[in-house]
């Protein structure tokens, strides 16, 4: 009877694993195989963007790609096709490093993609020497031997299915959410959904009241390098590549000196090289205006135009001084002006006229 009883239980057990395997293996959550799209698997989700991201890049439908950090995902590549006729994908993914950055133009490179233009931010973060994001990079990047098949048994990809599923049935119900999410950008529907009756008080909760913080505040010369050799490798193959800070708001110019230590880390990227960098913390309107922020780190989707705008024509709807274009001949006189707007800015904030 204990014989009976155990067989009857391991042949459970064996057909729950088996359709565990079967059915992590159709729904493809990571796109390992990617043998079976239907309505409910077809936009695959994970955990990590970066692995989002993967999955819209090796498609190979575009041209032009945006990388970087959070701050970066919602800049909006349907503004760059309009403005350099492409195709364009926004690859941006959380705490993105210049490292991994690194590995994913690579990738590109070395599987002969169609690059035409290449979108590379500047956060002091990514050139940090200390800073690691800890984030799992997709295998076919990092070239792991492993099997990925083992990986269909287990219940983590389970949840990954099922999460697959879930979002790819809100996106059939949802067309802001499918729009953004094909373009790769990132979806702030509580910000989104803001009015005039209660906008002051989002931005006085979630950019004026938080702390502001900086992750690292030491620059890596590795990292630099690393910059100016994706920059070297991409113009021997007539990319264009535009390479760019993104907008902080003036809590974090002023907290601590890592403002000042990132005026010198663009110093030594440009340094001996022909570089050209949009810097948009030129303490500029948008710098001093919280308005233009969704929370005390990220800048909004307006501010995200205004960047492409800038860089593409040279104008935007984000005021007149609203970024500069720096180089090995200019930024001597250039970090001499921007320290002095920097000592005012301080001056002006110790009497409380800045409240915004």
């Amino acid at each position: 009877m204990k014989s009976k009883k155990w067989i009857k239980v391991w042949a459970i057990t064996v057909s729950i694993i088996t359709f565990i395997g079967g059915f992590n293996y159709c729904i493809d959550p990571l796109s390992y195989n990617n043998k079976f799209l239907y309505q409910f698997n077809t936009y695959k989700f994970t955990s990590d963007e970066r692995i989002q991201k993967f999955n819209l890049i090796k498609t190979k439908k575009y041209n032009t790609y945006i990388f970087g950090s959070s701050r970066e995902s919602i800049i909006d590549p349907s503004l760059i096709n309009k403005r350099l006729n492409t195709k364009a994908i926004n690859a941006g993914f959380s705490g993105a490093t210049i490292d991994e950055i690194e590995i994913y133009i690579n990738y590109l490179v070395n599987n002969n993609f169609d690059i035409k233009y290449i979108f590379i931010p500047i956060n002091l973060f990514s050139f940090g020497e200390s800073y690691k994001s800890n984030a799992k990079m997709p295998r076919e990047l990092i070239g792991s031997n492993e099997s990925e098949y083992l990986e269909y048994f287990t219940l983590s990809m389970l949840k990954k299915s099922l999460l697959t599923i879930y979002k790819n049935r809100q996106l059939l119900n949802s067309d802001k959410d499918a729009i953004y999410f094909k373009k790769g950008m990132r979806y702030y529907e509580r910000y989104l959904g803001l009015n005039e009756d209660n906008f002051e008080n989002y931005i006085i909760a979630n950019v004026a009241a938080p702390p502001p913080y900086w992750h690292v505040n030491k620059i890596s010369d590795v990292r630099i390098e690393k910059l100016q050799n994706i920059y070297e490798m991409l113009e021997t193959r007539n990319v264009k590549i535009f390479i760019f800070t993104s907008p902080l708001t003036y809590q974090q110019i002023l907290k601590g000196t890592s403002f000042l230590t990132q005026l010198k880390l663009l110093d030594k990227i440009i340094n001996k090289t022909d570089i050209e960098i949009y810097d948009f913390n030129n303490i500029n309107d948008v710098n001093l205006n919280n308005s233009y922020f969704i929370d005390n780190f990220h800048f909004n989707y307006k501010v995200a135009d205004c960047i492409v705008d800038k860089i593409i024509t040279g104008n935007s709807q984000c005021g007149n001084n609203f970024g500069e274009n720096i180089n090995y001949k200019n930024i001597k006189k250039y970090k001499e002006n921007i320290k002095n707007k920097y000592k005012i800015l301080k001056q002006i904030n110790s009497t409380g006229e800045l409240n915004n």
